[in-house]
């Protein structure tokens, strides 16, 4: 794998920037679309900046990416994202963590859009803590290795 592809943009610059790359799509498209600069979408991309709420729909239909997938994801670099990605830990810690945060940005995303998820985590938030791991024993015998 090159060093440019193991680079870590974040849950939403990944996003972004996968959803750029698959419609073939430049910065520049994506800069025009969102009436912003080039150098900000790369910001976004790089996770250096959260994009705009107000930009959200536009970005969204571009990229044919969902409104809720997209903030989502801006939620995630909203949340001191840039704390980790500028912090003096080791690189590999970093990488793990912001892994972390995508799949935690994803996983909201999924449960958000499906009723029957939603349910199963009311059901577990309102389980007595002494029964929760049954409650995570019991899920996880259902799902497939």
């Amino acid at each position: 794998m090159s060093r440019k592809n193991s680079k870590s943009y974040g849950p939403l610059g990944f996003l972004v920037r996968r959803a750029r790359l698959e419609q073939r799509l430049g910065l520049a498209d994506v800069a025009k679309c969102c009436h912003c600069s080039v150098q900000f979408i790369s910001n976004i991309e790089h996770g250096r900046a959260p994009l705009p709420w107000s930009k959200v729909s536009d970005l969204a239909n571009l990229l044919k990416i969902s409104i809720n997938e997209l903030q989502t994801a801006n939620i995630a670099i909203r949340s001191n994202f840039s704390g980790i990605a500028n912090s003096p830990m080791k690189k590999a810690r970093k990488n793990e963590i912001l892994k972390n945060l995508s799949d935690i940005t994803l996983s909201m995303n999924l449960i958000s859009s499906n009723s029957s998820l939603q349910e199963i985590f009311k059901r577990y938030k309102n389980a007595p803590d002494h029964s929760k791991n049954q409650f995570i024993e019991a899920a996880l015998g259902l799902l497939p290795l």
